[in-house]
């Protein structure tokens, strides 16, 4: 079913689709009709479902078995639109697919939807998997979020993966303040053993420093 009606008389225009449109187009063999139908639920107020978390089902759903790039955007760029918790937790299942487009647009989504997405990212920071962890800490690089530095300098307290650590200063280098200084020297200190990761957060660390010490 087309997203698509002609009024008598005029030429054919978009029309506000009904919910069978939009599942239809979802389900339909042509990308332009799922492109569609992933715009129509991005509106909270022009989408034909009875509420935004019934959309987010129906675009995660469709992007486990998506192939078409631009379809893809645009179920992303709804579940951005939708910016509910939902929609974030979709998100970060995206993180986890195989295809790594996918997996890189999942996080660009992420850092677009923003403080509604900030919290599940702090959560990913205690997660049991270092892959996990360095993902959160990539994510909230491009993320403007005023407790992010807090949350990261708490991981680095503790953190034992020379790996986490060291996407933790390479966020800290975007998103840091000279608060970050001290924790920095000491990760240097408790990593003297991995001396690229102690030459990293020093550098960060004098970078942060208003006069460079």
């Amino acid at each position: 079913m087309g997203l698509l009606k002609a009024r008598p008389g005029a030429e054919a225009e978009a029309a506000p689709p009904s919910a069978g449109d939009v599942l239809a187009g979802l389900a339909s063999p042509e990308a332009g009709q799922r492109r569609a139908a992933a715009q129509a639920l991005a509106s909270p107020h022009s989408c034909p479902l009875a509420s935004p978390a019934e959309a987010v089902p129906l675009l995660a759903a469709a992007l486990r078995s998506e192939q078409d790039r631009p379809a893809q955007e645009a179920m992303l760029a709804a579940l951005i639109t939708l910016a509910t918790p939902e929609a974030v937790a979709a998100l970060l299942a995206l993180l986890r697919a195989e295809d790594a487009w996918l997996r890189n647009a999942a996080l660009a989504a992420l850092q677009a939807v923003g403080e509604p997405a900030a919290a599940a990212l702090r959560g990913l920071l205690a997660a049991e998997e270092a892959d996990w962890r360095i993902m959160a800490l990539s994510t909230l690089a491009g993320l403007r979020c005023a407790a992010a530095e807090g949350w990261i300098l708490t991981l680095l307290e503790t953190e034992p993966d020379a790996n986490v650590c060291a996407a933790g200063v390479e966020t800290l280098d975007r998103i840091g303040s000279a608060a970050a200084a001290a924790p920095l020297e000491a990760l240097a200190l408790r990593f003297a053993h991995e001396p690229f990761l102690a030459y990293a957060a020093r550098a960060v660390r004098a970078r942060l420093l208003p006069d460079g010490a």
